[in-house]
């Protein structure tokens, strides 16, 4: 009997072993994993770990695998470029400002919240993610504006304590402007406007305090050229230019080295300042006619993916946001409550005795406001912005600055419109994509025929070689052929990137001829051409004369003058940056200084902004001398000898030996040169954003900012084709009269 039982219960246990090992894999196969993307620094990171490991911890059923992608903006077109390629992270923190794009196109999964929660959230922050009745986020980085002043400077002042009126600003500034050294012009400002470090958005406090309405409930209209924004922007500007309060130009970190009375900042610069142990305390901004802050923090969304895993996904977006572990992350990075429960919790309250300065910014959670949740409010803010622009710098009035910023909006809503009517409108696969293909086919097969009947067995063999050279050749194709073809074909639609192209004929060429922006951009470009290509030839051709001699240590100068090839665009950029820096710290602004001469506004004033970028163009072409250095080396020096003894100077054999042998030389670096100038973008890009006014929106910066910033991907193609037409009918030009006696042969 004992064998058989044996027997029995040994393939009992193997039943039982295979049945437990079927439930294992069972339950692992349900653990749904979700790619969260985040920006949060070293410092943030070990809290937001700890929260994410409690979660996992306590959700079994669910594992959060955290994904760090850099910055926040670069999270942004990261999150662009992924959604494109279909694999986008199941949560991401975004910007309030493209929230609408992405749940328009419906990549989003809106955000069902219970009733309880419906009353504890803060109804101005459900507002505010708010967009075609549904609730597509959550912040996760609770953050407001709030007056920010410099304790000792008021202590000195004789003052007591913050503004409370905008009048009480105004003479509080007067008390805080200082002329230190006595040099005539104030060293120590009452008040801090906008500035290259701070951004351009605190403005829209006021804008927001005073009732300001930009676009229509029905998001058709743009509605902020009224009296409202007008009263906003011509205090604004009267700060500077009236009471003399505040400069255009600020010495660089103004606010760090006390030269600064008062400023508006954010709840997130509070742990730098501490940090720095600056004197500082915050109070609410003095409103205009009702208590109105600007938020919109950076929030969870959620991708649309399978059921269960939008589910997960949901479930670590709401306890996240939920009141037990939200308190922790406040109190532990110093962020503002999201709801009234947290607020009022013994635990935050304990920690807001702790934090005083703090207190201003909770005040204004109940009353913050989020700039409008509409598809293209990027490309409406850009405009709001430019109006400041022109407003600040005296370029515009005020109701000229509005009106030409509220026509351009205004255009960008109209085509909108225009194209969700015609995408809602499609229906299957475009004809325009049926015809080229079978096009494309038919001219193909119709050649390699052709090639076919006509190749001789000779011929044939040459087959090889293209087989040789088929793994390079992919790559071209891959790499250069097939975009320029794509994009070309791209100008012909209307695309967004986020949903499928729909035909647009000529559409965009049509609305790039009209923009007064594109206008303005090649006015641009065509300065920046006329300003470094001459320029920079002259002087990269004087450098390879000056260098043509056989001197000691020739070659490291050489070497010198040739570094500003080698060096990154970018990493210039930022050097040139602080040599062109508006403030007296720049070395620039800081040589006038010396010689009694009163700063410029390199890259603040539009007047100066351009010439600014075109110096250190100027600088960095001083590495095209070697070019020129080539073909002087290949000048026979015999030439030079006998017009030496035919009594020529140095002037004239340059004239009639150098300059003729050189003209092939010349026509290459001339013709590369305004190619690349045409194309201008790092430069801008790294240093100045297209501003101030668009004094430095160049054609591929515009282009750039319809592409990547305003979804425009069709558009911005047909701005890429017409510029190259610009770019070829120029090289033709220049060949014709410039290059006609060229030969290189």
């Amino acid at each position: 009997m004992f064998p058989i039982s044996f027997y029995r219960l040994k393939w009992l246990l193997l039943l039982v072993l295979c049945g437990v090992s079927t439930l294992t894999a069972t339950a692992a196969k349900e653990v749904e994993t979700v790619r969260f993307w985040h920006f949060f620094g070293a410092d943030d990171w070990p809290v937001w770990q700890g929260f994410i490991d409690e979660f996992n911890a306590t959700h079994p059923h669910i594992e959060i695998v955290p994904e760090y992608q850099g910055s926040g903006a670069i999270v942004q077109r990261k999150l662009l470029a992924a959604i494109v390629a279909g694999v986008p992270p199941d949560v991401t923190a975004v910007f309030s400002t493209t929230i609408a794009k992405l749940a328009a196109t419906g990549w989003l999964v809106p955000i069902d919240l219970s009733d309880a929660d419906k009353l504890d959230v803060y109804p101005a922050i459900q507002r505010a993610y708010t967009y075609d009745e549904k609730l597509w986020a959550l912040p996760i980085e609770g953050s407001a504006y709030s007056l920010f002043y410099n304790t000792e400077l008021f202590e000195d002042a004789g003052l007591t304590r913050p503004p409370q009126t905008l009048d009480e600003l105004i003479e509080w500034g007067k008390k805080l402007t200082k002329d230190l050294n006595g040099d005539g012009r104030p060293d120590q400002w009452g008040f801090l406007q906008e500035t290259l470090e701070g951004g351009p958005t605190r403005i829209f406090n006021w804008y927001f305090s005073n009732g300001v309405e930009f676009i229509s409930e029905d998001g058709l209209r743009a509605t902020f050229d009224g009296p409202e924004m007008k009263e906003v922007l011509t205090y604004w500007r009267d700060l500077a230019t009236v009471h003399r309060i505040a400069s255009l130009t600020p010495p660089t970190k103004a606010v760090q080295r006390g030269l600064v009375g008062m400023w508006i900042d954010g709840s997130w610069k509070l742990r730098e300042y501490r940090g720095a142990g600056m004197p500082f305390a915050t109070a609410v901004m003095p409103p205009f006619k009702v208590l109105a802050i600007e938020s919109g923090p950076d929030a969870a969304v959620v991708a649309r993916s399978n059921p269960e895993r939008e589910a997960a996904a949901l479930e670590f977006v709401l306890w996240l946001t939920s009141t037990e572990t939200f308190t922790d992350v406040c109190i532990k990075l110093g962020y503002l409550p999201n709801r009234k429960s947290v607020t009022e919790s013994p635990r935050y309250q304990s920690y807001l005795q702790d934090h005083p300065e703090l207190e201003a910014f909770v005040k204004t959670v109940p009353y913050t406001r989020t700039k409008p949740l509409h598809p293209i409010w990027n490309e409406v803010e850009a405009q709001i912005h430019r109006s400041r622009e022109f407003v600040a710098q005296g370029t515009k009035t005020v109701d000229q600055a509005l009106a030409d910023a509220q026509m351009v909006a205004q255009t960008a809503l109209d085509q909108y419109s225009a194209s969700e009517a015609r995408r809602h409108g499609a229906k299957g696969l475009p004809t325009f994509w049926v015809l080229a293909a079978i096009a494309a086919l038919g001219i193909g097969g119709y050649l390699v025929w052709q090639r076919q009947k006509q190749m001789t067995s000779k011929q044939a063999i040459q087959w090889a070689g293209y087989l040789f050279i088929l793994p390079q050749l992919l790559l071209f194709v891959s790499f250069d052929v097939f975009p320029i073809a794509f994009a070309f074909l791209m100008s012909f639609f209307d695309w967004d990137m986020l949903s499928r192209p729909v035909f647009a004929g000529l559409m965009n060429y049509q609305t790039a001829l009209a923009d007064t922006n594109l206008h303005s951009a090649f006015t641009v470009t065509l300065y920046w051409v006329i300003g470094t290509v001459p320029l920079g030839t002259a002087i990269s051709l004087s450098a390879a004369l000056l260098l043509n001699n056989k001197l000691k240590g020739i070659s490291a100068y050489r070497t010198l003058f040739y570094t500003p090839t080698v060096t990154s665009g970018v990493a210039l950029g930022i050097v040139w940056w602080w040599i062109l820096s508006p403030s007296h710290s720049g070395l620039f602004n800081a040589v006038l200084g010396a010689v009694d001469i009163n700063p410029v506004g390199w890259l603040t004033d539009p007047t100066w902004a351009m010439p600014g970028l075109i110096v250190m163009e100027l600088w960095r072409s001083l590495a095209k001398f070697i070019i020129f250095l080539a073909g002087l080396q290949g000048v026979p020096a015999e030439l030079y000898e006998a017009s030496e003894i035919d009594g020529a100077g140095p002037g004239r054999r340059f004239r009639h030996v150098t300059w003729p042998l050189l003209m092939p030389t010349t026509f290459f670096v001339v013709v590369t040169s305004m190619i690349g100038a045409f194309q201008v973008f790092e430069q801008v890009y790294v240093m100045t954003q297209g501003g101030p006014a668009g004094a430095t929106t160049t054609t591929s910066y515009y282009l750039f900012q319809n592409g990547f910033e305003f979804f425009k991907m069709g558009y911005a193609s047909s701005i890429a084709y017409l510029l190259a037409a610009i770019i070829l009918i120029a090289t033709f030009i220049q060949k014709k009269y410039l290059g006609q006696d060229v030969s290189y042969s």
